[in-house]
């Protein structure tokens, strides 16, 4: 529990990892399981019962059995033991100090109670103790760093998650089922409107939505192995297969709240989870002596393309982390509209694998932008009907938005990004109440290619400060700027303690750094 396992290399290379990723604004979260442990863990044989194989009456941390009789994993730990909370807040106090990660995804938090369920029950109803018990864990987090991610792998009964959500936490939500038979397109079990914070009557945006994960099987290998067919048209085809994911990403990312991606599902990684058996090792796909060579392969970088322009939207423009939209994923048709001071979003997609005329609802009349071709419509009529192929998505905006092609490369490995461009670490930090912000811009000539070029010589240039959870709490530049070094004071006085980023867009250029205030 207090060191890392030799796949992660020497503790000083974990370390050195998260400086990285830290310095590219990238949070690092600690997968940790405490709600049970195996019959070797060393806390669990200092107090055996060696007659029925088992932790003893008398250990200080683990129940003799689990309450819970309907998920054992192992030796369940007695999370009402002062002795077992000590242990708690030292394991995740380490972890958050040593090694400077950013928070942690709790494994089983279903499991974090001594409540013995009642009959049919699974453990999912409503438990008031376990809701104390967690809260508990993750002021002690909080007191630590404030701000620090706390997630839950719960699934428990919708209040109670919603409580735990209200405050502060982060849970899990599992639409793989849905979203698999969607991208299969069968229809009728399709329905993956759960994905949306709002649809479970949370008022935060604190879900973690997925469409795979370590437990679930992977949507491509459904598609090829169970997809429908009508005529020339196949799911199982590995192109349309493709095609289906980038339908089903498109009202995956968008839909306003935090998103999981399961490692290269961007790429429609289409290896069975039980292959190899079903905790074996999966072929990496690519390099080496890799069969798979996805990164050859035109249609999986089309895919890739897909979820990046789609990731950079979400990033770059506040409607998509507006509250103020509707998820309709019960038809065929799917649909997302989106409804924000700076722009309206109007999204549908395609499920079935059949031609469907649909009717839309778009907020308003006027000029609306197709997102992905950069077709324009003049909308007359807001519930005008058109024309889907099966499989086919539209992103329509009432702004006309940047190319895909700007969005992906904004970032891309093989940009050059000017050296002298250079975005500091704030001083001081930790503070209170106040920091102050460094930047520099180098000398621009017109050979050099930026997006967002206002004038010879100058660049618009903005950096902005977001909370933890990706809401942007103030605009500190936004201006024409020339070359030269700059300096900016950021005032937090009337904010709470907590983890902040800040972040700044000059042309092609973007820098995020982290800071913390400490009251």
């Amino acid at each position: 529990y207090f060191a890392p396992d030799k796949y992660y290399g020497t503790k000083n290379d974990l370390k050195a990892f998260i400086d990285a990723c830290h310095e590219n604004g990238i949070a690092v979260i600690n997968d940790i399981v405490l709600n049970h442990a195996s019959n070797e863990n060393s806390m669990a044989q200092m107090y055996w019962d060696t007659t029925n194989s088992r932790p003893a009456a008398n250990n200080p941390w683990f129940n003799t059995v689990s309450p819970n009789q309907t998920y054992v994993f192992g030796n369940d730990f007695n999370h009402a033991s002062n002795a077992t909370k000590y242990f708690v807040d030292r394991v995740t106090s380490f972890w958050l100090t040593e090694y400077k990660f950013d928070g942690f995804r709790f494994d089983f938090t279903k499991g974090f109670t001594n409540t013995v369920p009642a009959a049919g029950d699974d453990g999912s109803a409503y438990d008031a103790s376990r809701i104390a018990i967690l809260k508990r864990i993750a002021n002690k987090i909080w007191n630590v760093v404030p701000g620090a991610y706390v997630i839950l792998e719960h699934f428990c009964a919708n209040s109670e998650e919603m409580e735990l959500a209200n405050n502060g936490m982060m849970l899990w939500g599992n639409e793989n089922y849905n979203y698999s038979q969607a991208a299969q397109g069968w229809i009728g079990n399709s329905n993956f409107t759960n994905i949306s914070y709002e649809a479970r009557g949370w008022t935060v945006p604190n879900l973690v939505g997925y469409m795979e994960s370590h437990d679930e099987e992977r949507l491509m290998y459904n598609n090829l192995t169970s997809g429908r067919t009508a005529g020339s048209y196949s799911v199982k085809n590995l192109q349309t297969a493709l095609s289906r994911i980038q339908l089903a990403t498109s009202l995956f990312v968008l839909v306003p709240g935090p998103k999981m991606i399961w490692q290269f599902g961007e790429l429609g990684y289409d290896i069975s989870i039980n292959s190899n058996g079903r905790l074996g090792d999966k072929p990496i796909p690519w390099g080496g002596a890799s069969e798979l060579h996805y990164n050859t392969d035109p249609d999986r970088e089309k895919l890739f393309q897909v979820f990046a322009a789609l990731i950079r939207l979400k990033e770059f423009y506040p409607a998509f982390s507006s509250s103020n939209y509707q998820l309709n994923a019960y038809t065929t048709v799917k649909s997302l509209y989106i409804n924000d001071p700076s722009m309206n979003v109007a999204e549908f997609g395609n499920f079935d694998v059949y031609v469907d005329n649909y009717q839309t609802s778009f907020q308003s009349a006027g000029m609306w932008y197709e997102f992905f071709t950069g077709d324009s419509i003049n909308v007359t009529d807001v519930n005008m009907t058109i024309s889907l192929q099966p499989g086919e998505y539209r992103l329509y905006t009432s702004k006309k938005l940047p190319s895909p092609d700007y969005l992906t490369d904004v970032q891309s490995p093989k940009s050059e990004v000017p050296a002298q461009f250079d975005l500091e670490q704030n001083y001081p930090n930790p503070f209170n109440p106040s920091t102050t912000i460094k930047y520099s811009i180098p000398a621009l000539t017109s050979s050099l290619s930026l997006g967002e070029r206002v004038s010879e010589g100058q660049v618009r240039v903005t950096l902005k400060v977001y909370d933890f959870l990706g809401r942007e709490i103030a605009t500190l530049v936004n201006k024409e700027q020339s070359a030269g070094s700059y300096e900016v004071d950021f005032d937090a006085s009337k904010l709470s303690s907590g983890v902040y980023f800040y972040r700044i867009v000059a042309g092609n250029y973007i820098s995020s750094k982290k800071m913390l205030l400490l009251k």
